[in-house]
């Protein structure tokens, strides 16, 4: 949406009075770049910190006859198995990309409420 309202935004606030042409493939380059950026920051912060993966458990043990598991052996009991992935730097890295987004959406707003009247 943003390359589309800048190619608005440009025909109709050309100060030069010239045609202007904007083909579809300076919008394509222009939504390349934005996607390119995107992928920097996150390759930047897989390369950087990693993730770490943790394994757990848990345990869950038949609630009606806990005896019968104790001293017979009878009884269910289910472990539940779960991976999980963290690392350090996630919030400042969601936090720089939401960042990102943030600007662009300003600019993209911007943009709406300039060329609203046309």
């Amino acid at each position: 949406m943003l390359a589309k309202m800048a190619r608005v935004y440009y025909i109709f606030h050309n100060p030069k009075l010239n045609k202007t042409v904007i083909r579809d493939w300076h919008l394509a380059l222009m939504v390349l770049v934005m996607v390119v950026i995107d992928l920097i920051i996150l390759v930047v912060y897989a390369a950087v910190e990693g993730s770490r993966g943790n394994l757990g458990a848990i345990r869950h043990v038949n609630q009606e006859n806990p005896v019968d598991i104790e001293e017979e052996g009878v009884g269910m009991i289910i472990n539940y198995f779960f991976f999980t992935c963290n690392n350090k730097a996630r919030d400042i890295a969601l936090g720089i990309l939401y960042g990102y987004k943030a600007v662009i959406e300003g600019v993209a707003i911007a943009f709406a409420f300039s060329i609203r009247k046309v």
